[in-house]
């Protein structure tokens, strides 16, 4: 596994990531509904692309996580 910084946000990267975040919240966010999901989704591009550090984690080509640093907060 490889964890980089994700300095350049292309739009390809910002999908990707995206569609990981709804995954990973479907899996185990279960008291938010459907609905609930869909809505907060509608911020997770803007968000990837604003939080001042961004680490990704790829491993065989494929992107398998990230975590967003602001500060002191993750």
């Amino acid at each position: 596994m490889e964890i980089i910084e994700a300095a350049q946000r292309p739009p390809a990267l910002i999908q990707r990531l995206t569609a990981l975040w709804q995954q990973s919240v479907s899996a185990t966010h279960t008291f938010l509904t459907q609905e609930n999901t869909l809505r907060i989704k509608d911020y997770v591009p803007q968000a990837l692309a604003d939080i001042p550090l961004l680490l990704v984690a790829v491993e065989q080509g494929q992107t398998i996580g990230f975590a967003g640093v602001a500060g002191q907060n993750f």
